[in-house]
Parts: C-alpha cells; structure tokens; sequence
C-alpha cells in the first residue's frame, strides 16, 4: 500500500518506442528526476506499415467497431486504430454493439472476447453468426484468458486472437489479416 509496482515506465516505453520515439531520464541534484520524451512529428503508420523485414503494405482505412466493456480499453485502443488511419465506433456493451452493427456499415470488428449481453447468455460471435456471418469472419478477438494462437484461430475459422497485453503493431497487423490485406505468413507471433 502506498507504493508503485514499478510498470509505469516500462509501459510509457513501450508506447513511445511503439510510436518510433525515445525517452530518457536524468536525474535533478538534490532531488527528483527530469524524464525527456520525444516522438517523431510525422505520423508513418497513417501511410504505409512495416509487416515485417522491411515488407510494408499500403495503408487504406477501414471501419471498424470497437467493442469492450473497459472504458480506458476502449479509449487506448480507439487511439491506435485511429493512428493507423481507421475510423472508428465504440461501444461498452454487446446491446450498443448490436445497435451500431444495425446503423452502420463495418469491414472489421476488434473486440474483447467476454462482451456477453446483460442476461449472460448471448455473445458477439453468435449474435454476427446469426445476423451477419460475412462480417463474423472479419473479427479480432482481445483476450486476457488463454484462448487458441493467433496462426490456430485463423486458420479454423477466420478469427485473429490477441492475447492482453499486445503490441499496438500487433493489433494493427490483425486488422490487415482479417480485412484479407496480408498473408498469415506476414503476421509476426
């Protein structure tokens, strides 16, 4: 109680060196710390992509829904697709899911793999099964729990799982998998 786990600046380097840039530290006589981050002023994600060994793909904006019941997951991962040039929708319920899905066209769901309805029973991927299979097969499932690979989940069924925590690269590749724009084989694991 009263002290740190001593994760917030490992997570704060990885999100900056995710986004290409460099952070330091130095420390201020008699006492504190000064903490120095810089970030690249173009955003390279919004144009073109590295897959993987210097292959890149273009970059072309997909709508997406975006569905978990964790708010400040919601709004992180929201940033990085926006950041990867998608247009996203939000929503905190598998009811606003379903609405959405209802008002508007999608090429791709991400979405955290225990959104249930409020009575328990149904969940995402039999309500798209039911009412949208095509849409269904386009799916990145986010999971914290122990669920298939993500090279298994593909190829049975044409999901891509995520386990919690992910790289933003790694959700970003997902999507181009299940909009068909690489290969699995392009897909780091």
């Amino acid at each position: 109680m009263g002290k740190g786990t001593g994760l917030g600046l490992s997570i704060c380097y990885g999100i900056v060196s995710e986004h290409g840039g460099s952070i330091r530290v130095s420390n201020l006589q008699p006492s504190g710390a000064c903490f120095t981050i810089e970030l690249p002023h173009q955003r390279t994600a919004a144009t073109e992509r590295s897959i993987r060994d210097g292959e890149t793909v273009a970059v072309r904006g997909a709508r997406i829904l975006l569905v978990d019941h964790d708010v400040s997951v919601l709004e992180a991962v929201e940033a990085i697709l926006r950041d990867g040039n998608h247009e996203v929708r939000a929503a905190a319920s598998l009811p606003e899911a379903q609405r959405l899905l209802n008002e508007h066209e999608f090429d791709a769901i991400v979405a955290d793999s225990e959104v249930r309805a409020s009575n328990g029973i149904e969940n995402l991927q039999d309500w798209l099964t039911a009412n949208n299979p095509e849409l269904g097969r386009r799916l990145v499932w986010m999971s914290a729990s122990a669920m298939p690979s993500p090279a298994e989940s593909h190829a049975d069924n044409g999901l891509f799982v995520l386990q919690k925590p992910f790289k933003a690269t790694d959700l970003l590749n997902a999507v181009e998998l299940v909009l068909g724009r690489v290969q699995p084989a392009s897909i780091q694991s």
